[in-house]
């Protein structure tokens, strides 16, 4: 019979690194939702990665956020202001012609 191996220190089964896809998965986010939340500084990433790279997030933070009710409001808050200001910006550019 094998034994299946333990893992060391009893980690837990997810990396410590997330991208921002799998970050977005386990926060109950879409992607551009947490593009929007990264730029409006809602939201910290790990380290200083450039412009146009790909975000990376600590699992322990990512984790902790999945408990903070207030932190949600206030994402949900900002995201929806936003799409407000997407929508006037819209609205705008349309005028009603008889």
């Amino acid at each position: 019979m094998l034994r299946e191996p333990q893992r060391p220190f009893s980690l837990p089964p997810y990396p410590a690194v997330l991208d921002e896809q799998q970050a977005a998965k386990c926060l109950g986010y879409n992607r551009w939702e947490m593009k929007f939340l990264i730029k409006s500084k809602h939201l910290k990433v790990s380290g200083t990665p450039r412009r146009r790279t790909q975000k990376k997030f600590a699992t322990a933070y990512i984790l902790e956020l999945l408990d903070d009710v207030e932190w949600h409001s206030e994402a949900r808050d900002l995201i929806t202001a936003n799409w407000r200001k997407i929508n006037a910006r819209k609205s705008k550019g349309k005028t009603a012609t008889v």
